[in-house]
């Protein structure tokens, strides 16, 4: 997929001259299939680290509900797969549960740390380790809107997402189980979402915990960051130059 935080520090110091030799650091990395805002410090900058990982975000997150993965996106292996039709209503209506103070479980293949290692370490090695839960804030979620889609759509996207993976993580059986999928037409739904929320929210735990919420399989199909604190995408720069794994 898209560059790591680190590869977008490279890639940054490989198009401005000026950042040779600069200390550079970050306020947070992003999943895999996800995109926006990256707050990079420059030498003392970075010892405002602590407290800019703290500040809140906002994101864009689509919502697929009718599928689940045991990743809670689409680069995960499927888990459940069926027609789904969840209306406008029905989501707002267990929306209130995900708002305020909840208490989140970490999302799978993620960098939490669960005796001594991250998640998607554990991944690597076929263990499937029990999620923490950790309290979280949530101060909004708003419903931008809620559409119909179909299986074989995002089954064939899916596909070509793995293609896009650099190094082996199950990408035959992630392709394999997606694929049997790619020719089913049952219905769907999409809901985008714009999620404000404190640090450590995690999207693909949210898209699995709505889904959960109203009885269905569900995951995050799409997430975008939006803002930290202070900085959004209004204001960002972006890479001019294609990355190179």
């Amino acid at each position: 997929m898209g560059p790591s935080a680190y590869q977008a520090l490279c890639a940054l110091r490989d198009e401005d001259p000026a950042l040779a030799g600069q200390k550079l650091g970050h306020t947070g990395r992003l999943d895999p299939l996800a995109e926006g805002v990256l707050v990079v410090l420059v030498n003392d900058e970075n010892r405002a680290v602590v407290d800019l990982r703290g500040a809140p975000k906002t994101y864009d997150l689509n919502v697929l509900f009718g599928v689940s993965t045991d990743s809670f996106d689409s680069l995960g292996l499927v888990t459940a797969a069926g027609p789904c039709e969840v209306s406008e209503d029905a989501l707002r209506a267990v929306i209130p549960r995900w708002t305020g103070a909840v208490s989140q479980r970490v999302a799978p293949f993620s960098q939490a740390r669960v005796e001594g290692r991250s998640l998607i370490a554990w991944g690597h090695e076929g263990r499937v380790m029990e999620r923490p839960a950790k309290d979280r804030v949530i101060d909004d979620i708003t419903v931008r809107a809620v559409t119909r889609t179909d299986l074989g759509t995002h089954a064939r996207g899916a596909v070509y997402r793995a293609g896009l993976v650099r190094g082996p993580f199950r990408q035959p059986e992630i392709v394999a189980r997606w694929g049997a999928l790619r020719h089913r037409g049952d219905p769907l739904t999409l809901a985008r979402l714009t999620v404000r929320c404190g640090a450590g929210t995690y999207m693909r735990s949210l898209a699995h915990d709505l889904g959960e919420s109203l009885g269905v399989p569900a995951m995050a199909w799409g997430i975008r960051r939006t803002r930290v604190g202070a900085f959004s995408l209004d204001g960002a720069r972006g890479l001019t130059r294609p990355w190179r794994p």
